[in-house]
């Protein structure tokens, strides 16, 4: 599909090659999640998650078919866990999630409010360098590109250590107070690099950003691990994703967008955009997080009794 965008000849069977890449990518990560999460043990399962979601910010430049084949090399784990080797019919998965609304509610939109941000940062910066500081694209490709990289795939795995040595220390919610950390360290960097008397020190300023927008990626999907039993990770997963895109990657580069034709009516000012709405999103993902931190704890407990007597064994893989 991904393929086909390349040879598509009109706008239509361009959309629908993208729906098929949709398709195909929405089957990856609520499946590695759970993958993971039977992989590693649960005071190293952030920084496991983590390290794989450093592919949102690498993989673009590394990811092909000679790389995808190396999936074939990894062995099926055997499930662990509470609820592990159960077929849970849909009906008692919607009735666990519901018992944790207030938990997956703060969590998932907590986040993807963040990511709202860090999706806009996405869509706009490029152009807020061009715009703003006349910089032409290479040159704005190039160290907009090494930022995400390098601060990028750091924040991820940053995150995801700080949750596991926060695990270990008896925290149970370690994977909510990164998510929280994060969205609120990146709130004064996204006020202060848009306003940048230059465009050296606007990219200093957003590297800090991209670090701090990028840590609840990783410890995010983990904490979701931790109050699912094992046969509803991955459909707990799907849920987290499906609000994630479609809050973060749907609205945060649009309303980046809207502020900048509707609020400022000025598109060189599309660095008042950006200062508008980054800080903005996060803040109300910090407000989110930090009101969950209790509902997520509840979570924890509510698992240690959770109940399925009717439930079948799940099929077994082949050897």
């Amino acid at each position: 599909m991904t393929a086909g965008c390349g040879v598509a000849r009109s706008y239509l069977g361009f959309l629908l090659f993208r729906i098929g890449v949709g398709v195909g990518e929405a089957t990856l990560s609520p499946s590695a999640y759970s993958l993971i999460a039977d992989s590693f043990p649960k005071e190293t399962r952030a920084t496991a998650i983590s390290v794989y979601a450093t592919g949102i910010y690498i993989g673009s430049g590394l990811a092909g078919l000679v790389f995808s084949l190396a999936i074939l090399a990894i062995r099926e784990p055997s499930r662990k866990g509470i609820g592990a080797g159960i077929e849970v019919p849909l009906k008692e998965a919607a009735a666990w999630l519901h018992a944790n609304r207030r938990t997956v509610l703060h969590h998932n939109v907590g986040v993807a409010m963040v990511s709202f941000a860090a999706y806009g940062a996405a869509a706009w910066v490029p152009s807020f360098f061009i715009r703003s500081y006349g910089w032409d694209a290479p040159t704005t490709g190039i160290v907009y590109g090494a930022i995400m990289a390098i601060f990028g795939s750091a924040g991820i795995v940053s995150g995801g250590r700080l949750a596991d040595r926060w695990l270990r220390r008896g925290w149970v919610d370690a994977g909510m107070r990164v998510c929280l950390l994060g969205a609120l360290c990146s709130i004064p960097f996204g006020l202060m690099f848009p306003l940048a008397a230059t465009p050296e020190r606007a990219a200093l300023l957003l590297a800090p950003s991209i670090f701090f927008l990028a840590m609840p990626f990783g410890v995010a999907p983990a904490a979701i691990q931790e109050i699912m039993p094992n046969c509803l990770r991955s459909q707990a997963s799907a849920v987290y994703l499906f609000l994630v895109n479609l809050i973060g990657l749907g609205l945060g580069p649009m309303a980046v967008a809207w502020c900048t034709d509707y609020v400022f009516h000025d598109d060189q000012a599309v660095r008042y955009g950006l200062m508008l709405v980054l800080p903005m999103a996060a803040s109300i993902g910090s407000l989110l997080l930090a009101s969950g931190l209790p509902h997520y704890r509840a979570g924890i407990e509510r698992l240690k009794g959770w109940r399925l007597p009717a439930a079948k064994p799940a099929a077994q893989p082949a050897a």
